[in-house]
């Protein structure tokens, strides 16, 4: 036998004994590590190879030297020679035998050549074996290496695990003696873990303390079960609790190897408890005390604590009842139950979703009345199934019959707003009925042969069915923003158009009062995708009233592009006026429906008082505000600013002159200074050079001087002066003259006038009308850019009218006739199919109201045989109401065009469908 130390010296691995033996030391272990492998298992199979090729060899040289003797005896001396030498050489290397040799000694040569081969080989495979050996013990050793770092980490990180547990841990032999701890026990027990190594229980506590643990330790040794203490430690002068829980440990075999302990303070623990003991007590204390039932349910169970509320409310006597969930059913009403038991079960399976649901529950008196129930689950076990709901119970039966009120009076409502929606859809539709015919009429007599004071009632009666309609119109959009329905439409359109078409309806109105009213807005053309009609409503809203309100001076409308960004742009719209103003304490209803500013019986201007309403709720749905700036006795100024895309489709118009036309020159003469100003800049942006002067001497003063200019514009008030028509003649000697004039083409009527001047231009001033007769005048084979496309209006051919009113009938006809089209006319649906199947048609103008078959159902039997574009359908009706034009849409129709009817948009969108149509 080999002693400890001389085992331990082997750290490099050395043969003792017949065995190869080798140490390996364990860096975080209290071990060292021995390998042991038999001589015989690790050199074995080398040895027997080289035993085998050694013995060959002799054998072979005893033979060899019998073969020899034998020889030498023969005589033989010259082969046994070769054979030595032969043999020589095969100890060196081995080699084949010679050539030259007889075929009775060539098999001693084969031989010894093969002998020594394979003694060659026997030495290779032995050196290689003892490689593979080397390269086993290697491999070996590093798995053994391994296997220790292993088993190191395993260690440190059990230790690093069992010390980063709170809890006490230690272990025990079966003798008391503490084999060790963690660094929490450490702590308590004040001993390093290396000195209480060794240590029993009486080494270092108080002996009363170490008897209860030695106790406690041999009922866990006798008894080889877990054994749960609590003992109370007094430390640090505080008495601590402690559950402490032992446990046996053994051997894979059974064997007992002692005792590990695990402690836990459960001192905090122990006072929660005992507080919510007494706040449970204070709890039913408060249930008795609350006015609400209460309600405590142990789910795993049928048991239900109420308070007295719970019952009282429903007029039961608390004492006379015993609470359960059964009961809690019974009471419930039959038909809420089922909804009842969802709701509670959706609780319970997701805490998240509040348990908060009213149904209905049987008094005492045997009636039912309604009951909100709140609850939450309060308690889980360890598996976070729900075990107790807590909630209330609150009786709504008032609430409930005060809800059903409400909503009886919200369905009176709803209904009274849907008869004034009948009655506004109803009366809209039977008051534009006549206000066509009227207004049809009107413009029908005004294409007749009258005299100047004929045309003159004519206007006026054309004025007030215009300001009738307006009304109407105002009445019916307010309905529409009441009821939320009025929408915007998103289409291309030239701003322009827009701002001509609202100067177009407030210029008469200006001129009647003898107001300048001025157009400014450098930044007109542009295409934009937007709702053109209803900015035109805003614009033409706030201009009229500017109008109204002014009695001298002017109205300027004015619109600047603020920024471009991207595909949108930004527009500042404003209207000033010069007229009486607003006092500002009546500002803030200016907005307000059916409000004015002078409210009196003996008030000036008229109105319905929704303009401005209707207008703020447009720009707002636009994305703006409207707002107005005003002092009393100077005037107003409203303003807004919306934001437009873009419309790239259509390349915006830029009104320049021509190149050979540019600097051009041009005196304006215009009394009015803001529009002389305003007229000024536009035709200088337009490229002529101008020369300004707000009244007529001066301007005369400039051409006596030498001053020349190829054009004047003229204010045409001045050809009246007693010399005015001497002046106009001197002046179209040396130059273009045109009269700015607010009744157009009536000046040009006057005695003497037409001869003088090339033209009459309207004010406001518009670049296009500029730029198209006086490049004509100066340059005639030039024309002006850009040339805009203008959408015919003039196309002939056979349309058929729809309409079951005479006198509708009447004013259509004559208006399309008047255009030189040809219209056939049918009475309702049905005449209308009819026509259809027998004629071809260009376009169907359908009203929708009429007898035996309505427009709509007509629509849809024409568009099963003939489509959109094979058969245009547009409707012209009195009905005007939210969504009237998509249902008109719907059923097939092409457009839809409202009485009564406006001259322009009828024209267009016939002639529109026209050209869009196919043969």
């Amino acid at each position: 036998e080999l002693s400890n130390e001389r085992l331990f010296a082997t750290t490099n691995g050395e043969l003792l004994n017949g065995y190869y033996v080798q140490t390996v030391e364990l860096v975080n272990a209290p071990f060292k590590l021995i390998y042991f492998e038999s001589e015989d298992v690790l050199f074995g199979e080398s040895w027997r190879q080289f035993v085998i090729s050694l013995v060959s060899i002799m054998l072979a040289l005893s033979i060899l030297i019998s073969v020899v003797h034998w020889l030498a005896n023969k005589s033989f001396v010259g082969p046994a020679s070769k054979l030595m030498l032969h043999l020589e050489s095969c100890a060196k290397e081995p080699i084949a035998p010679p050539s030259d040799i007889s075929a009775g000694w060539r098999p001693f040569f084969v031989l010894i050549s093969r002998i020594f081969s394979e003694n060659k080989n026997y030495t290779l495979q032995l050196a290689e074996d003892n490689r593979q050996l080397d390269i086993q013990v290697a491999q070996r050793t590093e798995k053994l290496r391994e296997t220790t770092q292993q088993r190191e980490l395993e260690y440190a990180l059990l230790r690093s695990l069992i010390d980063s547990i709170p809890d006490i841990i230690y272990y025990k032999d079966t003798h008391g003696n503490y084999l060790g701890c963690n660094k929490a026990a450490i702590e308590l027990f004040g001993v390093p873990e290396k000195k209480l190594i060794g240590l029993k229980g009486h080494d270092f506590l108080d002996d009363d303390l170490a008897q209860k643990l030695h106790q406690g330790d041999s009922k866990v040794l006798s008894a080889r079960q877990t054994v749960t203490l609590q003992q109370s430690l007094d430390s640090n002068d505080q008495t601590r609790l402690w559950q402490t829980q032992k446990t046996p440990y053994t051997t894979m075999d059974g064997e007992l190897l002692g005792i590990i302990g695990v402690a836990r303070d459960i001192t905090q623990e122990h006072q929660a408890a005992e507080k919510l003991r007494r706040s449970e007590e204070r709890y039913y204390l408060a249930m008795d005390a609350v006015e609400e039932g209460l309600w405590d349910w142990y789910i795993d169970s049928d048991a239900l604590h109420c308070n007295p509320a719970y019952f009282t409310m429903l007029g039961y006597q608390p004492s006379k009842v015993l609470p359960s969930w059964q009961g809690f059913r019974n009471l419930v009403h039959p038909d809420d139950w089922d909804l009842v038991a969802i709701k509670i079960n959706e609780h319970l399976a997701n805490p998240k979703i509040a348990y908060d649901h009213e149904f209905r529950m049987r008094t005492h008196q045997g009636d039912y009345e309604w009951i909100l129930a709140r609850g939450s689950v309060v308690g889980f076990d360890d598996h976070n199934k729900p075990l107790r709901m807590l909630g209330t119970h609150k009786n709504i039966t008032k609430r409930k019959e005060f809800e059903v009120k409400i909503v009886e009076a919200k369905q009176e409502a709803e209904a009274a707003n849907r008869y004034k929606s009948e009655f506004l859809a109803n009366m809209s539709h039977e008051i534009r009925t006549p206000m066509n015919g009227i207004m049809g009429m009107i413009q029908l007599v005004q294409q007749t042969g009258i005299d100047h004071q004929q045309a003159d009632y004519l206007n006026k009666a054309q004025s007030s069915a215009n300001s009738l309609l307006h009304i109407i119109n105002d009445i019916l959009d307010f309905s529409k923003i009441e009821a939320g329905k009025l929408s915007l439409e998103s289409v291309p359109f030239r701003l322009e158009e827009v701002l001509d078409a609202v100067v177009n309806v407030n210029v008469l109105a200006a001129q009647d009062k003898q107001l300048n009213l001025i157009l400014d807005a450098p930044n007109a053309p542009l295409m934009l995708m937007g709702d053109p009609l209803r900015l035109n409503q805003i614009l033409t809203n706030v201009v009229s009233n500017a109008v109204k309100f002014t009695e001298q001076g002017y109205v300027e409308i004015h619109c600047k592009l603020n920024a471009e960004h991207s595909k949108r742009v930004t527009l500042e719209f404003k209207v000033t006026d010069t007229g009486v103003g607003i006092e500002s304490a009546k500002l803030p209803k200016l907005f307000k429906a059916f409000s004015q500013a002078d409210g009196s019986t003996t008030r000036q201007y008229g109105g319905s008082g929704l303009g401005l309403s209707i207008s703020q709720h447009l720009v707002q749905m636009m994305g703006g505000e409207l707002k107005v700036e005003s002092e009393f006795g100077q005037g107003s100024c409203f303003s807004f600013t919306l934001d437009f895309e873009l419309e790239h489709q259509a390349q915006p118009s830029v009104w320049q002159l021509p190149t050979t036309l540019q600097q051009s020159s041009v005196l304006l003469i215009e009394p009015a200074k803001r529009a002389c100003e305003l007229y000024q800049n536009m035709l200088v942006n337009i490229g002529f050079s101008v020369t300004a002067r707000s009244n007529l001497s001066e301007a005369l003063e400039l051409i006596d001087a030498g001053e020349q200019f190829q054009t004047i514009l003229l204010d045409w008030t001045y050809h009246k002066a007693p010399d005015g028509l001497k002046i106009l003649a001197d002046l179209s000697r040396e130059s273009l003259i045109f009269l700015l004039a607010s009744y157009g083409d009536d000046v040009m009527k006057e005695a003497g006038v037409s001869s003088l001047v090339q033209g009459v231009f309207s004010k406001p001033l518009a670049p296009v009308n500029v730029m198209k007769q006086v490049c004509q005048f100066l340059s005639p084979s030039v024309t002006a850019a850009p040339v805009k496309k203008v959408i015919k209006t003039q196309s002939k051919g056979l349309l058929l009218l729809v309409d079951d009113n005479i006198i509708n009938q009447q004013v259509a006809k004559g208006l399309l006739e008047s255009q030189g089209y040809q219209v056939d006319l049918a009475a309702n649906g049905q005449e209308a199919i009819d026509a259809v199947a027998a004629q071809h048609y260009q376009v169907v103008l359908m009203d929708i109201q009429m007898p035996v078959m309505d427009g709509l159902a007509a629509t849809r039997v024409i568009r099963e045989t003939y489509s959109e574009s094979q058969l245009p359908i547009i409707a012209m009706t009195a009905h005007a109401m939210t969504g009237d034009r998509e249902k008109s849409i719907e059923a097939g129709m092409n457009d839809h065009i409202t009485k009564p009817l406006v001259l322009k948009e009828m024209f267009e969108t016939i002639a529109r469908c026209i050209n869009e149509s196919t043969p």
